[in-house]
């Protein structure tokens, strides 16, 4: 996916008889490279996304899988919140990856290995549609991004956005048990309350990290 292209599922809306705006909910995107080897030490399917992804809703975010063999997430900096790896396998996030484009639910896997690097702050946070002036005479067709503006509510008004990091491992006879993630010392995962986390390993699993979901639900 070359870099100036887009996948976009947000989600649109409708205007009542009165003028009142209510949304639908948003889609659901999943990016896959393939996790299947012959042997150990087989070259890994390469991934590259260069494209602007999207989830917004006014109602209920979109959901994000990303699957790379390789999986790096690092603090922010100036560079894209996804990005190439170290090789053509590898994807290298950083941690305001979580906190755009409206998802409600992040799933991310690098099969072979997962890393989330000192100093990573990974704060998982849904922006929401929201009506503008404009929205209520919008014509019907129009795209929901000309006239719904994305905003992040209050804690109180904005659902939590659940998150899945996992190293599933890779398939097929000859491979070695494989799928590591590592949470270094120094990172912290820091969700709104009522969140769902998982973090999960085919062969090990290390979190070293802080882990806070208020009310919410942490699986290991």
């Amino acid at each position: 996916l070359q870099r100036g292209s887009a996948i976009d599922v947000s989600g649109g809306a409708t205007v009542g008889p009165s003028g009142s705006v209510s949304g639908t909910a948003a889609g659901r995107i999943a990016l896959e490279s393939s996790k299947a080897v012959a042997m150990t030490g087989d070259a890994i399917g390469e991934m590259h996304v260069g494209a602007a992804i999207a989830g917004y809703s006014m109602s209920q975010g979109g959901s994000l899988r990303l699957r790379a063999a390789e999986i790096d997430i690092v603090p922010a900096d100036t560079g894209a919140t996804l990005r190439n790896g170290a090789s053509g396998s590898a994807r290298t996030l950083s941690d305001a990856f979580f906190a755009q484009g409206g998802f409600a639910s992040f799933d991310v896997e690098g099969a072979q290995r997962l890393q989330i690097h000192a100093g990573a702050q990974i704060a998982p946070r849904t922006d929401h549609w929201v009506a503008t002036p404009t929205s209520s005479s919008a014509a019907t067709s129009t795209r929901a991004a000309d006239h719904l503006q994305a905003q992040r509510l209050p804690d109180a008004l904005r659902g939590a956005a659940n998150l899945s990091l996992s190293a599933g491992g890779l398939l097929l006879d000859g491979v070695e048990a494989s799928g590591q993630l590592t949470m270094e010392a120094g990172t912290r995962i820091a969700a709104d309350a009522g969140a769902k986390i998982k973090l999960s390993a085919n062969a090990d699993l290390r979190v070293d990290g802080q882990i806070d979901a208020a009310a919410g639900q942490v699986t290991l």
